[in-house]
């Protein structure tokens, strides 16, 4: 499956899409892919609102440029892959297999009249995003009642809740996010350190943030131990992601490293 233009949530949904798919196929594999190239909304956005000064003179140019500019320069570039991997695959077969975050349910949440706050504009010569102040209030909130919607289904608390996955946006909407959920620094240092080092780089982000999330937690996780993943996008559209630490079940085998080391294990895993 190819999703085009998803934004900061895709990097749950691709997560949310490979569970439904292990689910109809227990011994199937499959890798999750995200690729951004948001420089490229400097030849499309930011060159379009160029373009449409020199056509004709308009009141509020400059503090369109500028925004334009600003909501360029708030995201990165990067690749980021994932391998997982149904119930019945062989690499789940070892009866020494390690514990690995296993995918046990996932919930999508639209916010009503909201497709103003944050999106993307396709045109002949490229792309554009746009992004408001109102994005600071609904994407927290999006994300909060996603996660207790999702939490409230399977009997769960927050305080049951071992690692949190939390897609940043910027330090406004995490801290907001934290806020509203009431969120230690300790819960979220994985995402601010992300956030700190690589920027917004949309889908990518909260992959990264599972990445190092698995890398440092791996050893000290018990077997029934959750994680929670949430992202907020487009719409505003907010994924939650609810992951089991499990010696069985739909898992990510392959947190994320290069493409090359993703795709050479998924290729073993698909012989």
């Amino acid at each position: 499956m190819q999703y085009t233009a998803g934004g900061c949530v895709f990097g749950m949904t691709g997560y949310a899409r490979a569970h439904d798919h292990l689910r109809l196929n227990p011994g199937g594999a499959c890798l999750v892919v995200a690729v951004e190239v948001n420089s490229g909304m400097f030849m499309g956005g930011v060159q379009k609102v160029c373009r449409e000064a020199a056509k004709r003179q308009y009141d509020g140019f400059a503090g369109h440029f500028r925004g334009q500019l600003l909501t360029t320069a708030l995201f990165g570039d990067l690749v980021s892959a994932s391998l997982l991997v149904g119930p019945d695959h062989r690499l789940r077969s070892s009866p020494s297999q390690n514990l690995i975050p296993a995918l046990i349910d996932h919930r999508n949440l639209t916010v009503p009249d909201t497709t103003d706050h944050v999106g993307m504009e396709m045109f002949d010569e490229g792309y554009m995003g746009y992004l408001t102040t109102k994005l600071i209030k609904s994407a927290p909130q999006a994300i909060a009642d996603c996660a207790q919607s999702l939490l409230k289904s399977h009997g769960l608390q927050r305080s049951d809740i071992k690692h949190w996955v939390i897609h940043p946006g910027g330090p406004a909407i995490l801290r907001a996010v934290a806020k509203l959920m009431d969120l230690s620094d300790s819960d979220v240092a994985i995402a601010q350190e992300v956030y700190s080092e690589i920027g917004n780089v949309a889908a990518c982000t909260a992959i990264e943030i599972m990445k190092r999330t698995i890398e440092r937690k791996a050893d000290e996780a018990e077997e029934g131990d959750y994680i929670l993943g949430l992202a907020a996008g487009y719409g505003v559209i907010a994924q939650g992601c609810l992951f089991r630490w499990e010696k069985k079940g739909t898992g990510i085998m392959t947190p994320n490293s290069t493409l090359e080391e993703v795709v050479t294990l998924s290729i073993q895993g698909l012989e």
